[in-house]
């Protein structure tokens, strides 16, 4: 007999051994709320965390994040026990199709690709984008050297961004990186303005890095979408296509992967759909385990 409940701050360490145990697809989920708690529904970050429990375990949780997404990890009896907790009143009570005009309380969808496709289909609800992508891990102790073509990369530095210290040319540069970013791989239209807050938000919680050529000149970027001190999660990996196939995205990864060992961590994570990324990836000792998938409803 499932029971379900509102996960409370001082449900803290309970979730963290059961995110624990799943951490390759749990990262946003166990860094959110290490971020902002179990109680802060609205604030950057937060959300209102549903467990189902059986006989007093823990057996699956579903989170409504402050940004209108779901992140998953449930299935099964668990997964619609918590749904069913955080839809709107009435909504399964509508038709299909009243629920796809009703469901505008729901901006996207994270999690493992079945217990994702498996959700949609009890929410009845459809996605307009979705990004089914490759699940790559890599323990730190499976790492190899950034090279190309079987050369060490040396000629880009990698570093931590401190957005304070950037010129106004390069905020601007950054911002309209993100942009392009998201257009290219999700489809998603932003202005450059709304692309750099995100790039200041990434760097205000020292997730933003950069390369940077002889020059000094920015080339590249990526960040940890989320970081805990045993894992990182590797995210938003760009090189402008100018620059592309110049090992810039490989020395991106690689050094922000050698500041993140040396704080602590022990392994990384990573989604693609990409098979030139991939490949990349892949050279650094990365190996694909199963599947992931962001929608964007």
């Amino acid at each position: 007999m499932l029971t379900t409940r509102t996960l409370k701050n001082k449900d803290q360490d309970l979730l963290e051994g059961f995110l624990r145990d799943r951490r390759y697809t749990s990262m946003f989920m166990r860094s959110n709320a290490r971020s902002a708690g179990l109680e802060a529904p609205k604030e950057p970050f937060g959300g209102r965390y549903v467990g189902a429990f059986e006989r007093g375990e823990l057996r699956g949780v579903v989170a409504y994040c402050w940004n209108g997404h779901l992140t998953v990890q449930a299935s099964g009896a668990a997964l619609r026990a918590c749904l069913e907790k955080l839809v709107p009143p009435g909504f399964f009570e509508l038709s299909i199709d009243k629920r796809r005009e009703s469901a505008a309380w729901l901006n996207g969808m994270t999690g493992d690709t079945a217990r994702v496709r498996e959700a949609m289909d009890y929410l009845g609800l459809e996605a307009k984008t979705s990004l089914e992508e490759g699940l790559y891990i890599l323990p730190f102790a499976e790492r190899k050297p950034a090279a190309l073509g079987g050369v060490p990369i040396t000629q880009f530095h990698v570093e931590r961004l401190d957005f304070g210290t950037l010129k106004e040319t390069e905020v601007e540069q950054l911002g309209t990186w993100r942009r392009d970013y998201e257009d290219e791989t999700m489809g998603i239209a932003i202005t450059a303005d709304e692309g750099a807050k995100k790039m200041a938000l990434w760097a205000s919680r020292g997730l933003l890095f950069v390369a940077r050529d002889a020059e000094g000149e920015l080339c590249g970027m990526t960040g940890f979408n989320a970081a805990l001190p045993d894992i990182v999660q590797i995210g938003g990996v760009y090189t402008p296509p100018s620059l592309r196939r110049a090992g810039i995205g490989r020395s991106l990864v690689s050094g922000s992967l050698d500041i993140a060992e040396k704080e602590g961590a022990s392994e990384s994570v990573l989604f693609t759909n990409n098979p030139f990324a991939a490949r990349a990836y892949e050279s650094l000792g990365f190996r694909r385990i199963g599947d992931f998938s962001l929608l964007i409803c």
